[in-house]
């Protein structure tokens, strides 16, 4: 039986007895368990996005001023520095108009 289900039946069991002050404790508690719930899920995100951005910088590689990420097989990139090392964003650089040369579309650094 789940959360809701659970506040449900309490409503019921409220209704049942005709108590208000029961009624909007439960609402309240409610309210706060929904609050709880969506903290949780986001401390979750947060600690997945940050597990898969320890787990990129363990296979990033620095090659002509820019990142590549090596995936065991092949290297992927190239990627900005700025933007990994300032703001943790994987931004691929677009190869540059002179041979040899790339540039960042996010921060608009050239290379």
């Amino acid at each position: 039986m789940g959360l809701v289900d659970n506040f449900k039946d309490l409503f019921k069991l409220a209704d049942a007895v005709n108590n208000l002050d029961l009624y909007k404790k439960l609402t309240e508690l409610q309210t706060r368990a929904m609050e709880l719930e969506e903290e949780n899920r986001t401390l979750k995100d947060e600690i997945r996005t940050i597990r898969e951005q320890q787990d990129i910088s363990g296979r990033m590689i620095v090659n002509d001023n820019s990142y590549y990420v090596d995936d065991g097989k092949q290297l992927d990139g190239p990627f900005c520095m700025r933007c990994w090392d300032a703001d943790r964003k994987l931004i691929r650089e677009r190869k540059g108009a002179t041979p040899g040369t790339h540039f960042c579309l996010n921060c608009r650094l050239t290379k």
